[in-house]
């Protein structure tokens, strides 16, 4: 039909505003980014038996660039992550004594803190495999160990049985053998040791090692920190069980009991005439963390024997970083020293401690795996779902128009199309339709549709041998109806 009736225009409208009708499918579907989790084993450093001892010169420098280099930046005080941007240990210690722990024990970390007392040590662990730019929202879980010192006073007589170095002030080692080394467990006990600084009176200090799972979160490579810590519930040696009980108690030239200088006497000491740097940053920090640089003493009085001990905790658990992970702490990493298994042990403190030496195990500090994930943006396809529920809707408006022809033609429709015999009817001289004279010239459908209001009856007149004749007749006319399963020409 020409003439565009409402259902018409309504179901062109419905065709141009679809995705088809528009002919633009990336309505329906476009490319974008997804973010897509990976599985991944990264490494990070552990202690083992081969270390760099301060008694050797060539060894010495380098941990003591690190150390200096590592107390001197502003890392260093209340930043999750140090000089070289890797991640802080937490004391568990302070966790547990200022918040609940959540599920399996886990205590949830500050993503920034400025409180000194919350890291074990201002250097941290190294942990390879965190460093492209591809991915995204790093996440692992990695065994750690360090020191915790309990200092008290000293209420001992003697303080010339001890041998002597001016690392934060007097250091005197109590534990002058390697009993802590060998015993079984229940017949260890912990490693102590004296010091002594100027202000400060004769301090015993008792050493163990505490074994944390550590989990490491990094929106970005470059932006790590400790999301959460726990004690450790991997296989390891007893806490009293320290490195330091057999490292430190070979004899007075042992290498931590020289780590900062060359023995001095008292003399020296108290002038501190040509003293190091990295013995008077110790110090400083010892006292005053926070200004460091500034030439007053701390005031004894004000500093109580827990802070001084978790100030020499850090940095006995600092200056020990710098010799077990060697110049991984300066992103020379590597991951060749990876366990040949999956079999994590904490070596050193076994009977095999003194492994077999070797140019990379000196050079190359020693690695754990550690599982964890990873996202990547990668691109896809992409459905609007908007577009997608426009899409069904105007298809499913046309389709069913599409059908309902054939509904009404297949089940509605009760006798033969009649349209062009009923169009017939205006001609000239009719008395339904007015027309001129001259005729018309509009075919058939046009002249049907001004017969709209035209009521007529389809009826049978005539015919012969059981087959009647078709004809239009006035809707009051006498014209017989049609036969159920007759026959017509």
């Amino acid at each position: 039909m020409r003439l565009m009736d409402h259902i018409g225009l309504g179901l062109i409208a419905i065709w141009l505003l679809s995705p088809v009708g528009g002919r633009s499918s990336f309505r329906q579907i476009s490319v974008g980014p997804t973010s897509v989790v990976e599985d991944v084993v990264f490494s990070h450093v552990v202690p083992n038996s081969n270390v760099w001892t301060p008694d050797i010169p060539i060894s010495k420098i380098q941990t003591d660039s690190l150390y200096v280099a590592g107390i001197m930046t502003p890392e260093a005080r209340g930043y999750s992550r140090d000089a070289w941007g890797h991640i802080k240990v937490p004391r568990i210690e302070y966790y547990e004594g200022t918040s609940t722990p959540e599920d399996e024990g886990w205590y949830k970390t500050a993503k920034f803190t400025l409180d000194l007392d919350s890291y074990s040590s201002f250097i941290g662990i190294t942990i390879g495999g965190i460093d492209s730019a591809d991915f995204f929202d790093y996440f692992t879980t990695v065994q750690v160990m360090y020191f915790s010192l309990m200092c008290d006073p000293y209420l001992g007589q003697s303080r010339f049985v001890f041998n002597q170095s001016t690392w934060i002030g007097h250091v005197f080692w109590n534990n002058y053998t390697t009993a802590t080394a060998e015993p079984p467990p229940q017949d260890l006990n912990p490693f102590t040791f004296v010091v002594k600084r100027g202000e400060f009176p004769f301090l015993n200090c008792t050493a163990k090692t505490v074994y944390v799972e550590v989990g490491v979160t990094c929106p970005t490579y470059t932006t790590c920190s400790a999301s959460r810590v726990r004690r450790s519930r991997h296989e390891h040696p007893p806490t009293d069980r320290t490195r330091l009980g057999w490292f430190l108690g070979i004899g007075p030239g042992s290498p931590l009991s020289v780590n900062m200088s060359k023995p001095v006497g008292s003399d020296d000491y108290a002038s501190q005439k040509n003293e190091p740097a990295i013995n008077l940053y110790s110090r400083s920090w010892i006292g005053t963390p926070k200004n460091y640089m500034a030439t007053a003493p701390a005031n004894a009085s004000e500093m109580s024997y827990e802070k001084l001990s978790i100030r020499l905790s850090q940095t006995l658990n600092a200056y020990w970083s710098t010799m077990y992970c060697k110049n991984s702490l300066v992103r020379r990493f590597n991951e060749t020293t990876l366990p040949p298994d999956d079999k994590r042990i904490w070596s050193y403190q076994e009977e095999s401690y003194q492994g077999e030496p070797s140019r990379e195990t000196y050079l190359f500090a020693e690695t754990w795996p550690s599982t964890g994930t990873k996202r990547s943006n990668v691109a896809v396809f992409q459905a609007h779902y908007g577009w997608v529920v426009a899409l069904i809707v105007s298809s499913v408006v046309l389709i069913t128009a599409s059908l309902i022809p054939f509904y009404v033609r297949t089940w509605l429709s009760h006798g033969p199309d009649v349209l062009m015999n009923v169009s017939s009817l205006a001609v000239r001289d009719n008395p339904y339709v007015a027309l001129p004279t001259t005729g018309t010239y509009l075919d058939a459908a046009d002249r049907s549709r001004y017969l709209r209001h035209l009521q007529v009856r389809f009826g049978e007149v005539g015919g012969q041998v059981g087959i009647g004749k078709l004809v239009i007749g006035r809707a009051d006319g006498d014209v017989r109806v049609l036969r159920r399963g007759g026959k017509y020409m």
